[in-house]
């Protein structure tokens, strides 16, 4: 195949194998690596054209060098079959335009007519605008006007692993959908995929004729982003950009030496180990709480003697503390600043040291902070050993709320402030924090990242942005065991200190110097107030965003007032933890309106100090607050909501009316009923005694009313549907309630096979009729089962007992079937070898443990979530029924649906699930899916209740909407 390139003399034929990317550029380069079938012909304007005009000494030259070379295309694109009347498309292609300089140049659209004026604009453009002029080739295309236009890429920052894509499409009105593909070459394969269009002509199409490109490019273990359009019949790709080795060294974070220099200070004069005396200072406090709870600390050293302090102040070092700096910097030292007696905001970010490892630089290190020693407060400087570390992590914990928040990323804690890092949600499994063992913890969600830069030392000791190697970008930068120590350890702290903390934490250090992996450090009060829940999405996948670096890209954000959206991303030690920097980041966003985007963790101090400003703040990516509900909608013993508040989870709970509580009461006694049912014998005294406490609360309701409620017992009827007009098909039966599951078939010649399944799920009633016109193999029409509950006359006789409670409208016949129930259960005990004295032992137990059913409680649900900073311990734990809400009447939540099957002819199938209180109930189904089976007809399904019958009855009716069209004579 060979490749048209312009120039201003005229053009030539180049061979595909002699292309060279300085003369076509990389946009051409990538879309001759399409196969040909996926893209559009195209012609290449060589760099050189550009190269000319920016060279050339005068505009008429300039001029001259366009015309021509519009001359030299127009003379060649009908050999790519465009013609005059055509649009054409004149794209950049630079020679050094890779994967991330995507989007930065632009391409315009213009008729063959305006070809010399498009060109005129484009280099002119990139003249004037882009300092150095860059190296600019030209790509020229036939212009196809699109229904959809959208980007598909496994680029690593986007997937771990080449198989994996993702793609957005971008319709109309800027409405994007994405989705991923995964190739699987065991599932699905393309061969001889790339020699055929991508024909598609429907846009819910598209993702499935994505998965051919996906497919080829994986097969070539190729890393790639396409842009792509659909213009109603095929796909058509018209841009690859290939992922390229960084030209940025990569560092393995895990080949760090953690190897702590173990030799002995010598006898230190001035510095000494801190101790309880210094704990007005919050950083020795934080040591000090650590220790006493019982975790390895690092030696910290102090130096806060007014003497030494006023010779600093005055710049000079007396020799016994200089003899004690050298000891200190004969290892590689850290010195770290505090102030007591302020408040948290000033002593966020105050200086740092890197590693020093001479004397001179920290003895430079110390004289240089004249600000902090002349400000007169109570300032202290502390030492340590720089602790070597894989990894660092900030962790949430709050007193009493189990839900813990990790946020963790290779190197120094630094690193965290800015770049996007691991997020780890773990649960405690108790409130109480001194019961907490590793044992019991439960990790709930691992969200891992991709981790483009982390902060970690120098060869010199500077602390710098590094970029991380494979796998490392995407692994998970905490282990298992270690989650699971500073979750616990966190929440220890946080129980201390009674308030949510935030604390930051060294991960994989060297143990057999610190007796420990992981290095709790610092921590201090954490709220989420202030900030914005608002989290930043790229409106595109592929969007780079504009960063603030250094002091240039701050001035650049100044003086540009188009930039609405920044990153902040220091790559200059100074300004990583430098609070003038990003308070004039911050003031500099709120006074233009545009808005930071922050990639590192929000424990971290930046979110606040820039706060503080009045910017708007989101955070990117951020994992969604870790929430778990579950629902029950069932009555339950009175201790039962303290127990679950007492765990952590918080509860939706009813307080049920005198009336309701009877009739959930004798629902429940059908519910434990079906369980002694299904109980071993080593479990049955247990459930015998659940079913005691049930009927024994039913006396006791009972007492106080002088009726039955017939507001508790309910006769439904969904639509109002004669039942005796027009009827094409009806069933009738009764269905013996005492079996455990009861099936039914018959035949209709017009409707196929008709089958009833009735069974018992809890208290609740559950039908299902299922209508087909086909049976199996080996199948028989009629199939009628009857299974038992229980081969047990005893059990099955309590179980009736407990079925007629339901259905009784009179107060009296409930308070003897209740009497007689409890006979029958004591009965029942004594058969069994049980005294009546020991079982009503264990009853009491059980009341005084979980509570009996005198409080009406109707537990909704209960959630676990990570706990909100102003939630105080009394909140969490001082739930009080005068919180509940009280209902005097039990809902009856029916609920029916109708499924259509897509097997053999057709299947339908309708389930009905109500309580088992009721005395009528009628639905009707006459949806659209029904109609798919049964034609323009309607199927009427009726209930009535019996003691331990229900009578059934099945109808299907002619719809009454339905009429015939006559026509009329002329």
């Amino acid at each position: 195949m060979n490749v048209i390139i312009v120039n201003e003399s005229g053009y030539s034929m180049v061979e595909l194998d002699q292309i060279d990317t300085t003369v076509v550029g990389q946009k051409a380069k990538g879309l001759l690596d399409i196969p040909t079938p996926w893209r559009l012909p195209f012609l290449c304007i060589s760099s050189s054209v550009f190269q000319h005009y920016c060279f050339a000494m005068c505009s008429q030259e300039k001029q001259d060098i366009i015309k021509m070379t519009a001359n030299s295309l127009c003379s060649c694109l009908p050999i790519i079959n465009i013609s005059c009347s055509d649009s054409i498309i004149v794209r950049s292609s630079g020679v050094e335009e890779g994967i991330s300089e995507r989007g930065r140049y632009e391409s315009q659209v213009c008729s063959v007519q305006n070809l010399e004026t498009t060109l005129t604009n484009l280099f002119n453009q990139l003249d004037t605008q882009c300092i150095p002029s860059p190296q600019m080739a030209f790509v020229v295309q036939k212009y196809i006007s699109d229904s959809a236009l959208g980007h598909l890429s496994n680029e690593r920052r986007f997937s771990r692993i080449k198989r994996e894509w993702v793609y957005e499409l971008i319709r109309e009105n800027n409405v994007i959908l994405s989705d991923t593909i995964s190739v699987r070459n065991w599932r699905t394969k393309f061969d001889g995929a790339e020699k055929s269009e991508l024909l598609c002509d429907s846009q819910s199409n598209i993702s499935s004729v994505l998965r051919r490109v996906a497919w080829y490019y994986t097969k070539r273990k190729v890393a790639i982003h396409f842009e792509f359009i659909w213009d109603g019949k095929r796909i058509i790709l018209v841009q690859a950009d290939p992922e390229k080795s960084s030209s940025e060294s990569v560092c393995d974070p895990t080949s760090f030496c953690i190897k702590v220099n173990s030799s002995s200070l010598s006898e230190l004069k001035v510095l000494r180990l801190v101790s309880d005396e210094d704990q007005r200072y919050k950083k020795v406090k934080n040591i000090l709480l650590y220790q006493k709870i019982g975790l390895n600390t690092a030696p910290i050293y102090i130096l806060n003697s007014e003497k030494y302090i006023l010779e600093l102040q005055r710049g000079e070092i007396s020799l016994p503390l200089e003899e004690d700096l050298r000891a200190l910097a004969s290892n590689s030292v850290v010195v770290r600043l505090d102030i007591a007696n302020v408040d948290v905001q000033e002593r966020q970010l105050l200086p740092r040291s890197n590693e020093i490892r001479s004397y001179e630089q920290l003895k430079d290190w110390l004289l240089g902070q004249k600000e902090f020693l002349s400000s007169g407060n109570d300032v202290a400087f502390l030492f340590h050993v720089f602790i070597p570390a894989f990894g660092a992590a900030f962790v949430n914990a709050t007193p009493t709320g189990r839900i813990v928040e990790i946020e963790a990323l290779w190197g120094l804690p630094e690193g965290l402030y800015y770049n996007a890092h691991d997020k780890i949600v773990v649960d405690t499994k108790s409130i109480n924090s001194d019961i907490i063992s590793k044992d019991n913890v439960e990790i709930l969600k691992k969200q891992p990242a991709y981790k483009e830069f982390y902060v970690a030392p120098d060869e010199k000791g500077q602390w710098i942005q590094k970029k991380t190697a494979q796998p490392y970008d995407w692994r998970i930068c905490i282990d298992d065991d270690s989650i699971k120590q500073i979750a616990i350890e966190s929440r220890k702290i946080a129980k201390v200190e009674q308030k949510s903390v935030s604390v930051m934490w060294f991960l994989g250090i060297d143990e057999s110097y610190y007796k420990t992996r992981n290095l709790a450090w610092y921590h201090e009060g954490f709220s989420r107030n202030g900030y914005t829940a608002s989290e930043y999405k790229k409106k595109y996948f592929f969007e780079t965003e504009t960063l603030i670096r250094n002091e240039q890209d701050f001035n650049n954000f100044v003086n540009n007032p188009d930039i609405k959206e920044v990153t902040i991303r220091p790559v200059d030690d100074a300004l990583l933890r430098d609070k003038d920097f990003l308070r004039k980041v911050g003031e500099e966003a709120d006074k233009k309106g545009a808005t930071i985007i922050l990639e590192g963790a929000v424990l971290a101090h930046p979110l606040y100090q820039l706060l503080r400003t009045g910017a708007r703040v989101l955070t990117l990516n951020q994992q969604s607050r870790y929430s778990e509900e579950s629902f029950f909608n069932k009555l339950v013993r009175d201790n039962i909501p303290d127990i679950i508040t007492g765990n952590g989870e918080d509860v939706f709970c009813q307080i049920l009316g005198k009336d309701a509580l009877l009739r959930a009461l004798m629902e429940k006694a059908v519910e434990e009923a079906l369980e002694i049912a299904s109980a071993s014998s080593s479990s049955l005294i247990e459930e015998l005694g659940d079913e005691f406490e049930v009927v024994s609360s039913i006396l006791e309701v009972a007492k106080g009313l002088k009726t039955l409620s017939r507001l508790q017992q309910k006769r439904i009827a969904v639509a109002n549907t004669s039942i005796h007009e027009d009827i094409i098909f009806q069933r009738k039966q009764k269905i013996n309630l005492t079996n455990k599951l009861t099936q039914k078939r018959i035949f209709s010649p017009e409707f196929g096979i008709i089958e009833e399944d009735i069974s018992f799920e809890s208290a609740r009633l559950q039908i299902e009729i299922h209508m087909f016109r086909e049976c199996e193999k080996g199948d028989t029409l009629r199939k009628n089962i009857s299974e038992e509950l229980t081969a047990d006359p005893e059990i099955d006789c309590l179980f009736r007992s407990a079925l007629s409670l339901t259905s009784y409208s009179r107060l009296q016949d409930v308070k003897a079937t209740a009497k007689r129930m409890m006979n029958d259960i004591l009965k029942m005990v004594r058969s069994r070898s049980v005294t009546e004295d020991e079982f009503l032992q264990t009853v009491r137990k059980k009341r005084e443990k979980r509570g009996g059913f005198s409080k009406g409680y109707m537990l909704k649900s209960s959630s676990l979530s990570q706990e909100q900073e102003n939630h105080s311990m009394q909140k969490q734990l001082d739930l009080t029924a005068s919180e509940y809400c009280e209902v005097s009447l039990l809902e009856f939540n029916a609920v029916k649906n109708a499924d259509y099957l897509e097997k053999g002819k057709g299947e339908l199938v309708l389930r009905i699930s109500l309580p088992i209180c009721f005395n009528e109930y009628q639905t009707v189904f006459e949806s659209n899916t029904v109609k798919k089976y049964i034609g323009k007809n309607k199927i009427i399904v009726g209930l009535t209740r019996g003691k331990n019958t229900i009578n059934l009855q099945f109808l299907i009716q002619k719809d009454p909407d339905c009429y015939s069209q006559m026509k009329l004579p002329l």
